[in-house]
């Protein structure tokens, strides 16, 4: 509580930590942006290390991990023939285990604030 530092952890992966939330045992999971979600241990040994476009936000809810990522999908009302740039909550174990992909976009659209999207067409 002075400030000090307590513990470091280190990685030889490149890029800077956008992100990171520490768990109770001491690991921790890291968002490189654009190009990675980690989990390290204690002792920053890299646990698993997925590559993708995670960016800005990660939440550790029980026993999964909330994180922001970035997927290509073909969405027929935007563009039928080019994939569109869909920013997506993943939901993944601690083990980074995929379990389910919420999309942001496909939430507005089917909110009460989908006239927010006017190129789209209901």
């Amino acid at each position: 509580m002075q400030g000090r530092v307590l513990h470091r952890w280190h990685t030889n992966q490149k890029g800077a930590w956008q992100h990171c939330e520490l768990l109770p045992n001491g690991d921790v999971i890291a968002i490189v942006k654009e190009k990675r979600l980690s989990r390290y241990d204690k002792d920053s040994n890299l646990i698993w290390s997925l590559q993708g476009r995670f960016h800005h936000d990660l939440w550790i809810h029980g026993n999964e991990i909330f994180v922001l990522a970035r997927v290509g999908r073909m969405i027929d009302y935007i563009h039928p023939q080019s994939p569109t740039l869909v920013d997506v909550i993943q939901v993944r174990s601690l083990d980074g285990e995929l379990k389910r992909e919420i999309s942001v976009l496909d939430a507005i659209y089917d909110s009460p604030y989908g006239f927010l999207l006017p190129e789209v067409a209901h």
